[in-house]
Parts: structure tokens; sequence; C-alpha cells
């Protein structure tokens, strides 16, 4: 057990809450690494894995001072070398001969969520390549349509791997990733049986794994070949907590569809019983992304918004990702019904093409819905609670410019949204002005342009890998306790893990 910790201000005899929870998650981290290594020394590798696997878990969901552990990842090594080498599957080349071959590999898909997207649209876009999916766990959820129509038409093949062992997934995945030019590991932070299966760069292809998580824990800092972050605070974390090197980093900002109005902004707002009069405002997010246990003591989204929206009655605020319980239920009681959050959400279209003005989730940004909305023109609003150590959990995403502003204090940000509110013409010159730079970031000739670097620079990345094995630092395992440890730890990682509720569009005119 680590007993040493950095602390980036003094502390009293007794550490505050936040301080305590964090060394609390790391005690238990620790206690279940443990338990990994034992099964591990008692030649139990499917054990050894399956703890591992819990081990990352609870780390990714109880922040515990840390973004990587070399400890966790030795043990892994450890189990790859019980996955034999084996000859690749072979593909099937006559459907597009002499292309590249990629394999996305992917933990998980949903039918809602940033990571899949980011996949669906990097397949979507290029069409020099053949992109195939593995995805490794993905259970009883659904696997979205639109995501199996898009590697067809790519001319590869999705491959739902079933629910097994860890070794012997990590034995198919190493078959079928023998296969492909490039793999693009786009997997969840505890996945063990695709750092086993990948984290040896001499035995399989190229590896550039992308930072969709880039926040929290995860596992692959000594396994993956190119680490591609989406922003620059997410490279900048990744070399400070995980031991990343700016030689085997790249940006690849994350890639968004050209807008498609599929309703008119008055067909939309007429859709949601919306008045002509009435300034449609729009927030969307996971639910834990508005500090759902109130833990942090600063002001919270309800908090700040339900009085705004109370004193006008032209205002209408939809919140996507939030069920409408507790503090949400009293907002909307208080606003006459006029903040609603409405839980997790297939028809986020509609909002965002009914929306004036976009509400970026506190005290933690959402990525995709912010950018979304900003294509389409909206003017866009967030409010950064935290200090620049913590700069992560604001998004910082390429291209936002014009489109978005950042108030850092509930003064500033009432201030800007008021005046949002009270000028229909700067909202919509602001908007337009910021989608033409999100869109020349995010999409079109400069997007592929990045892409096409990522690609290039992964074998160079393979080669460099080969002959140098990145070699985690100990001290990673040390919790530190600053704003972004206490940040993770009193938001996401100790809200209830439910399972999503995802509805169907219902009108809400009454």
């Amino acid at each position: 057990m680590t007993d040493t910790i950095e602390l980036d201000t003094p502390v009293g005899p007794a550490l505050d809450a936040a301080d305590a929870l964090v060394l609390a998650n790391h005690r238990r981290f620790d206690e279940l690494v443990s338990i990994a290594e034992r099964h591990a020394a008692r030649g139990q590798s499917e054990l050894a894995g399956v703890a591992a696997a819990n081990a990352a878990a609870t780390a990714w969901m109880n922040h515990p001072g840390i973004h990587a552990s070399p400890r966790l990842e030795r043990l892994l090594r450890s189990l790859m070398r019980s996955v034999p080498a084996s000859a690749p599957r072979k593909p099937n080349r006559a459907r597009a001969p002499g292309k590249q071959r990629v394999l996305h590999v992917l933990s998980q898909v949903y039918p809602t969520g940033g990571h899949t997207r980011w996949s669906d649209r990097i397949i979507r876009t290029d069409r020099d390549r053949v992109h195939s999916i593995a995805i490794v766990n993905q259970g009883a959820v659904p696997v979205p349509a639109w995501l199996r129509r898009s590697v067809e038409e790519s001319g590869g093949e999705l491959v739902v791997f079933p629910l097994g062992s860890v070794m012997g997934g990590a034995l198919r995945l190493r078959r079928l990733a023998a296969s492909a030019d490039l793999v693009l590991a786009n997997v969840h932070p505890h996945d063990v049986v695709s750092f086993i299966a990948l984290a040896d760069p001499r035995v399989r292809p190229p590896v550039a794994a992308l930072n969709h998580a880039d926040h929290t824990f995860w596992l692959g800092a000594s396994a993956w070949d190119l680490l591609v972050n989406f922003r620059e605070s997410g490279d900048l974390l990744a070399r400070r907590r995980r031991g990343a090197v700016a030689s085997r980093s790249a940006i690849l900002p994350l890639p968004l569809d050209p807008p498609d109005r599929t309703s008119t902004r008055v067909d939309a707002r007429r859709a949601l019983g919306v008045r002509p009069d009435e300034i449609v405002l729009v927030s969307a997010g996971s639910a834990w992304k508005f500090d759902p246990l109130e833990m942090r003591g600063e002001p919270t989204f309800p908090e700040v918004l339900a009085p705004i929206v109370a004193r006008d009655p032209r205002l209408r605020l939809f919140i996507l990702g939030p069920a409408n319980e507790g503090r949400w239920a009293e907002a909307a009681r208080r606003t006459d019904g006029r903040m609603l959050a409405l839980g997790t959400r297939t028809d986020y279209a509609l909002y965002t093409q009914a929306a004036d003005i976009y509400l970026d989730p506190f005290p933690m940004g959402s990525g995709y819905s912010l950018l979304e909305p900003g294509s389409f023109g909206v003017p866009l609003l967030s409010f950064g609670q935290w200090p620049t150590e913590a700069g992560v959990l604001v998004v910082d995403s390429a291209g936002l410019g014009d489109a978005r502003i950042l108030a850092t204090s509930r003064d500033e940000y009432e201030a800007a949204l008021l005046a949002l509110i009270g000028d229909p013409a700067a909202r919509e010159a602001r908007g337009r002005r910021g989608a033409e730079q999100i869109l020349a970031a995010h999409s079109g000739p400069g997007w592929l342009a990045a892409l096409e670097a990522v690609v290039t620079a992964a074998p160079l990345a393979r080669e460099s890998h080969v002959a140098v094995a990145t070699n985690l630092a100990a001290e990673l395992d040390t919790p530190v306790l600053d704003a972004l440890a206490r940040g993770l730890a009193t938001i996401s990682e100790r809200s209830a893990q439910l399972p999503d509720r995802v509805i169907a569009h219902l009108p809400l005119a009454g």
C-alpha cells in the first residue's frame, strides 16, 4: 500500500472531506490490486484478469487520485504472456482490394454516447480505408443499426464477442487484430481484454488509442503506441499524470457531421410545444456532470438557472440527461414546468434545432453535447468553476472561439446569459461565427488532415514502442490531492451508476 501522498496545498490535522474521499478510494483500489496479484501469483490468470478489471473499474468510478497505475499494468503484462501467438484471422479482401484495413476496438457501444459516435464518424468520413469493429464486452445492450450500417458501407465487418473469459477474449482479439493494418482502440477505462491482447507491440499492428475518457483513470498508458487526444488539456494531463510522451501523442478533434437540419427552428419549437415568443435554452449531458450529490459546495446548475427561468416567463429550459426528480423536480415546480429535466433521450437533434442558447453542463462540461448545437449556429455558454490544474473538467475543444462564452463566476455567468437572452441579433451573429470556426476544426479538409496525421504517425510510434518499452514511473501510483482529484471524487465518481433510461420523444405541448 502507498504511504506517501502528494499535496498541492498544506493541510491541517484533519483532511477535508474531498481529500479523505480520494484517499479512501485509493486504499480500496490498492486492496483490489492486491487481490489480483495474489491470483496471478497462484497461476490463476483468469481470476487475476477479472480482479484487475474490478480494480480498474473501481478507480474509474471512484477517483483514487491517480490516472494510471504502473503496478496494475505490470500485472496485466504478466498475464499477457499467457495468451499464445496465433495465425491471424483472414479477412475478406475481395470487397475492397488494396485498401488499408482499420480495426476499431470498443468495449461496448451505445445508441447515445460520444465515444461510439467518435468511431462511427471516423468510419463514415474516411472513405479511403476499410473499417471494421470488434466489440469485446457488449452484453445485452443492442448494437445501434446506424453503426452496423456505417461498417457495412465501408466494406468491413462488425464482430460482437460472446461474453466469456478474459483470456479467451484476449486471444480472439489478438487473432482479429493481426489481420488489420491499424487498430484504433476506443475502449473503456477498465478493459483488461483489450489491454492483454494489444499491449505487446511486437505481435500486432500499430495501435492508436482514442483518449475519450481523458479526465479520469484508465488502463493502457504503457500499452498503446500512439495516444490520440481530442483536446490540448487531455494531452497535457496524459503527459503529467500518465507518463505519455510528446513524440507518441497526437491531437484529433472530435469529428462532427456537417449540420443537417431535419426541422426548421419553427417546426422544432412547435413539436416541443414552444410558443413563438418564448426563448429556448437547452443543456445536455450525463446526469453526473451536473453534480448530483452536491458535495462541492459550489453553485449547482439548478440553483443558478431556476431563479433566472422563474423571473422571465419567456424562457423554456430543457435539460437532457438528469431525470425529473429531487432538486430537478423542485426546479420544475418553481418555474411552472418551464425548466424541465427529461432524462436520457434519443431525439437530441430536435432540441438542438429548436435552441436559441445552449448551456454547457456544470460543474463538468460535455464535449459533443456542446459542439453539435454550436455547429448549427447556436451560441454556447459555459461556467468554468475550476482552477488551472483542473482545466480538463471544462470543455476546451478546438474551434470554440466565438461560439462559446466561458464565465468563471456566478455573476459573470448570469450577466452573460441575460445579455444573450436580451439581444437576438447578437445571438445570431455569435452563433453564425462560431459555427464556421467549429466546423473548420471538426469536419471537412482540416479534420481529414488531422486523421491522416494520426494514421501516418501510428506506425512510427509502434517502431518507437518496440525499440523502447514504455516503463511508467512508480510515483504515478501515488495519489495526488489537488483540485482535479477532489472534483473527480466528489462529482462523477461518487454518483450512483444507474442504468440510463432511454425514451423516445413525446410532444410536450399540453
